[in-house]
């Protein structure tokens, strides 16, 4: 069949067949470079993207410094052993107003790297109602207490009741 065609038309059909031989390596190769560089450049871009953005946030002026603590959120107390025990005291009056028992309490005096952090590990019990108010008042009233750490479960007996294990923290300040 290729006999048939004169010697142009078969020059004419081997360069066009050399050719797509040609575009289709080329297809090849450039396929998977392509995919290459496509990546490459998203990720210059992000790392563009990210520099600039920590560069604004470099350039931000300082913030200004807030306004100290009030001082009626503190325990204010002679000595940090001081502070744990009105910290202990105030749980103590707080859960009696409440209506729930205090079956454990003992004051943890600051660690070195927190100064001036006392705290109080404890296990009060009572009704569900006095728990809410007693843990509400706790950590709504003044000076300011925070539950670090809890554990409010239901113990088996008496029906209804809660059990609170926790370890309360409060600031202090020297004073009276």
């Amino acid at each position: 069949m290729i006999d048939q065609l004169s010697p142009f038309t078969r020059r004419l059909l081997a360069l066009t067949i050399l050719g797509l031989l040609m575009l289709g390596a080329l297809n090849l190769l450039l396929l998977p470079v392509s995919g290459l560089i496509r990546s490459s450049l998203d990720d210059l871009a992000d790392i563009r993207f990210e520099r600039a953005r920590l560069e604004s946030i470099e350039a931000r002026p300082d913030p200004v410094a807030g306004d100290a603590v009030p001082q009626d959120l503190y325990m204010h107390a002679a000595s940090a052993k001081a502070a744990a025990a009105q910290l202990s005291s105030l749980i103590t009056q707080t859960a009696q107003t409440a209506g729930v028992t205090v079956e454990q309490i003992t004051e943890v005096l600051p660690d070195p790297a927190t100064p001036r952090l006392v705290a109080a590990h404890l296990r009060v019990t009572g009704a569900e109602p006095s728990m809410m108010r007693f843990l509400n008042a706790v950590e709504g009233g003044k000076p300011l207490v925070r539950f670090v750490q809890w554990k409010l479960s239901a113990p088996q007996e008496p029906a209804g009741s809660m059990q609170l294990d926790a370890h309360a923290a409060a600031a202090w300040a020297p004073g009276h």
